[in-house]
């Protein structure tokens, strides 16, 4: 499956001839690039740090804007802006044409003022001031609190703040590098194929981790069903044991993330492997890196879910989970394979890339 046969037809795009570029343009284009990737990955993890200590008098609580259900970001809003920016990133590295890069600079600075926006919108002052009343997300207890003091402000805004104003100067690199035409045509060596090597298989392999992600249950507690889906017995989902995988490891991420964050940088980083294997179909060593990335977050993000399983089958009545024989479910072994499918596809893709003698095709850069 997925295997390009050796009549597979051929692309071909004549590069201009390369013009002498002053080193210090070609790294104002890199450190563009660079400091784009560190924003974007430093907001996302700054984001779901807290933002701020909040009390109610009974009690103490850290918080960050994800949390809270508001009408600005609450839910699965704040868990899109928070990963878009990883996602926006293949789109940034790609080696392609001017309209294609004009795009990704377009979209980081629109990705910059969201962000900004909702930070501004989401200030403590402004949703965590005393006297206010906070409406949680679901999953998280208790459902609703007021306020009876001033929010205590924690080092997450300031660092998710930062990660902002990183991709915006970022960008400016960007803009300034390509109107500048300090990206200049080059020649970079692709191979454009009919079908990429190992697209089917690792078209498999996502699909079957998402089924196990999305569809199929991680736990259940006195339940005999098999195959366990979500809905059936009294089970828990792949986002509800992430949770717990989260909460029980570490005090400084909220495992709040688990439930739209994280599915949706994994859903969303599976469809862009999709589109570069079937649509762009140059087997470069990038397009191999960033799949390779992927599934590494991906094979990271399924072993912390193994883990919240294994905390919950140890210590059930104590993360406050109905008490019974709680057990590990088929979700885990389908997310699983599909996680060594789409490994074992990579491999192929590096070999085939890494490949001496294969066919080269000129592709002009932007400039």
């Amino acid at each position: 499956m997925g295997e390009a046969t050796e009549d597979a037809p051929q692309e071909s795009v004549q590069a201009a001839a390369p013009t002498k570029t002053p080193v210090w343009g070609r790294r104002l284009w890199l450190a563009g690039r660079v400091g784009a990737t560190v924003g974007a990955v430093g907001f996302a993890l700054a984001s779901w740090t807290f933002f701020v200590r909040v009390s109610d008098g009974a009690q103490a609580l850290n918080l960050n804007p994800g949390d809270v259900a508001v009408d600005y970001t609450g839910g699965f809003g704040w868990a899109l802006i928070s990963v878009l920016g990883l996602l926006l990133m293949p789109l940034v590295w790609l080696n392609t044409r001017r309209p294609i890069i004009d795009a990704a600079i377009s979209a980081l600075f629109i990705f910059g003022g969201i962000a900004a926006f909702t930070m501004v919108m989401e200030s403590p002052d402004h949703v965590f001031g005393r006297g206010a009343s906070l409406v949680f997300v679901d999953g998280l207890a208790p459902h609703s609190i007021v306020l009876i003091q001033g929010p205590e402000a924690l080092i997450g805004q300031t660092l998710a703040a930062i990660a902002v104003l990183v991709v915006a100067a970022s960008g400016l690199l960007m803009s300034v590098a390509v109107v500048t035409e300090w990206r200049s045509p080059q020649r970079i060596s692709v191979t454009a194929v009919g079908r990429v090597p190992g697209a089917g298989w690792l078209t498999l392999g996502l699909v079957v981790f998402l089924i196990g992600i999305l569809e199929m249950g991680w736990a259940a507690v006195d339940c005999t069903a098999t195959p366990l889906f979500v809905g059936q017995c009294n089970g828990l989902s792949f986002s509800s044991v992430l949770h717990y995988g989260i909460a029980t490891h570490t005090d400084a991420f909220d495992p709040v993330a688990a439930l739209y964050a994280i599915p949706t940088l994994l859903v969303g980083g599976a469809a862009l492997a999709l589109v570069g294997v079937w649509w762009w179909r140059r087997l470069t060593p990038g397009l191999c890196l960033w799949i390779t990335l992927y599934l590494a977050i991906a094979t990271f993000f399924f072993v912390v879910a193994y883990a919240g399983v294994g905390a919950i089958v140890a210590e059930a009545s104590a993360l406050g989970l109905q008490a019974g024989r709680w057990t590990g479910q088929i979700g885990i072994m389908i997310a699983g394979a599909g996680l060594v499918i789409g490994w074992g596809a990579a491999v192929v893709l590096w070999v085939r890339a890494l490949r001496p003698g294969r066919p080269e095709v000129a592709v002009q850069l932007a400039g």
